[in-house]
């Protein structure tokens, strides 16, 4: 399967090869950052020029986004979304004359739109939520286009960002870029590099509701200082305590994920993968989309300001996250949330499911100025149960006149303001 994989990214790759300019649009998360990150450093090392540009979602707008920054002729190159919108890429081969290649990793339905160059995992029986995200397939492009075995880090990182686990192709990918020294792999706890306390307190996955306090709860330890100066014990120590706190409310994947390995990455603009990742999907979410991709491309003069931008992310969410159990409502099979905040849904969503509601999908709602986004997530249990997240979203979205999809585990849709509480009987009527 990773061959026939490796086949399409060949046919993509190609694809590229034939054109001088690529209008690149990708996603604005983790992994759709790593994955315009990925490309645009391969268009620029074969002589290619470039416009990328990172959105929320792929909807109608981009028309004439596209309009004022195309010719016909011209290829367009989607990350990290652009399967499961056959109609727009259709409407945009139509009246544009665009011709189109597509990274993605999302489930979708029907058949990819004619004359469109495509990579998607499971079109070769590979499960795209799980074992390799938009961004192992655009370094699978990247390989093909040249000598990119550098760029392996920035695959590590979207699938850090999407939350997958290291196997299938994501781990040929890991163990291809360790051998060639571009990542180094430590066990240990899973926190960004930092001031120990302030780490702890910026923390969103995992999350931490010590009621003492993280001064006091350290104080108690007899711990201080920076994660990576920590002893081995002193490490495990606090690893051991983090886990006792979280236990009691945190999905088994969460509690799992405590300790396990860190990737030190060697050629990117911070060595430190989950801190860099938490920058770019903050960054991303918090509209600096340019600056995100700044730092994909190794540019540093921007980690004061990216580092700024992290912190101020996660102290929202940490604030939406405490006050959860008083506004949190809750149906048969799902649980619901109106978010306060409009950049946190994803994050606020992820970090209810793992570390406060476990036991059923949640689903957070935001209400914005024409539109209302919603971001839903369950676990890998909630999922094997045979729950497909990606498809209740796709239903209940289209019944409100909205659009919804991603994957099994974690989905988002947007519906028109006002349609929220039929949005939710929709679910209702789904689980």
């Amino acid at each position: 399967m990773i061959e026939r994989l490796k086949d399409a990214a060949k046919r993509v790759a190609s694809r590229i090869k034939e054109h001088e300019f690529v209008r690149v649009i990708s996603h604005h998360d983790a992994d759709g950052i790593t994955s315009a990150g990925v490309i645009c450093h391969a268009l620029v090392r074969s002589g290619i020029q470039f416009h990328a540009t990172l959105l929320p979602r792929l909807d109608e707008e981009v028309f004439n986004l596209l309009a004022e920054s195309t010719r016909e002729g011209d290829l367009l190159l989607f990350c990290d979304m652009g399967s499961n919108q056959g109609e727009i890429l259709r409407k945009i081969q139509r009246e544009l004359g665009l011709e189109i290649a597509v990274i993605d990793h999302h489930r979708y339905l029907g058949e990819i739109s004619p004359g469109v160059s495509q990579i998607n995992p499971h079109d070769v029986g590979i499960e795209g939520a799980f074992e390799v995200s938009a961004s192992g397939c655009a370094y699978l492009v990247a390989e093909k286009l040249g000598d990119n075995l550098d760029l392996a880090g920035l695959a590590i990182l979207g699938a850090i960002g999407d939350k997958q686990r290291m196997i299938g192709v994501n781990r040929e990918i890991l163990d291809e870029a360790v051998r060639n020294g571009i990542v180094t792999v430590k066990e240990g706890l899973k926190l960004a590099d930092g001031d120990l306390k302030e780490e702890l307190e910026l923390s969103i996955d995992p999350y931490f509701k010590i009621e003492e306090g993280i001064g006091k709860f350290l104080d108690d330890l007899g711990i201080d200082g920076r994660l990576w100066d920590l002893s081995p014990e002193d490490e495990m120590r606090l690893a051991d305590a983090l886990i006792s706190r979280i236990k009691m409310r945190a999905s088994e994947d969460a509690i799992a994920d405590i300790v396990g390995d860190r990737y030190i990455l060697h050629h990117e603009v911070i060595p430190d993968s989950i801190k860099l990742m938490q920058m770019l999907d903050a960054c991303g979410k918090m509209r600096k989309t340019g600056l995100a991709l700044s730092l994909c491309l190794r540019d540093p003069r921007g980690l004061d300001e990216a580092s700024e931008v992290r912190v101020d992310f996660q102290r929202r969410v940490v604030k939406e996250l405490e006050g959860v159990d008083e506004r949190i409502r809750e149906r048969e099979g799902f649980r619901y949330i109106f978010a306060e905040d409009r950049d946190i849904t994803g994050a606020l969503a992820g970090g209810i499911i793992r570390y406060l509601y476990p036991d059923k999908p949640i689903f957070v709602i935001n209400r914005l100025e024409s539109i209302t986004k919603i971001s839903a997530r369950g676990t890998r249990a909630i999922v094997s149960s045979g729950i497909d997240l990606s498809e209740i979203m796709r239903i209940a979205a289209s019944k409100v006149g909205g659009v919804g999809g991603g994957h099994s585990i974690a989905a988002g849709g947007a519906i028109p303001v006002g349609s929220e509480e039929e949005f939710i009987e929709a679910i209702d009527e789904l689980l």
